[in-house]
């Protein structure tokens, strides 16, 4: 048995805290966002991106359809965040450049999975990388107005 928790704080600089997070025990579903810090609302994208993960592994899981591969879920539900985030931010000009990153583990059987995206590592602002996956071609991700990092990794 696996147990997981989450707590986040705001810390003292910033008058909001752009961390959002889930745990789905029952789903083996752990999501964190961080919210792009000196950018429009990353609350909000944070929010948005881990609602959207934990709804698309939801509704995947209660599909009569055969499961596709969790990887493909948590990088599908990545993709239908970054719509939803581009999405808000053309309706509410005050979302406009938001952003955030995220981190998305699934443990399903004996597998974990593990999906990313956000800026890169060590640089001041969001740069071009591929996504890649043992299985899949390497393809980008676009989100907002900037290409995002994402990838996915399975551990056995």
């Amino acid at each position: 048995m696996i147990r997981a928790f989450g707590y986040s704080d705001q810390g003292r600089f910033r008058p909001t805290n752009e961390d959002c997070f889930a745990v789905q025990a029952d789903a083996g579903l752990c999501v964190v966002a961080d919210g792009l810090g000196g950018h429009n609302a990353g609350d909000v994208a944070a929010r948005i991106t881990v609602d959207t993960i934990v709804e698309a592994v939801r509704q995947s899981d209660r599909s009569p359809m055969a499961a596709p591969p969790v990887a493909d879920v948590l990088r599908a539900a990545i993709d239908l965040a970054s719509e939803r985030i581009r999405d808000a931010a053309l309706l509410d000009p005050r979302c406009a450049g938001m952003g955030t990153t995220v981190v998305a583990a699934r443990i399903s059987g004996h597998r974990l999975s593990v999906a990313h995206a956000g800026p890169r590592q060590g640089r001041g602002s969001p740069t071009r990388s591929t996504a890649r996956s043992p299985h899949r071609p390497n393809r980008e991700i676009v989100d907002a107005d900037r290409v995002k990092r994402a990838s996915v990794a399975h551990l056995r």
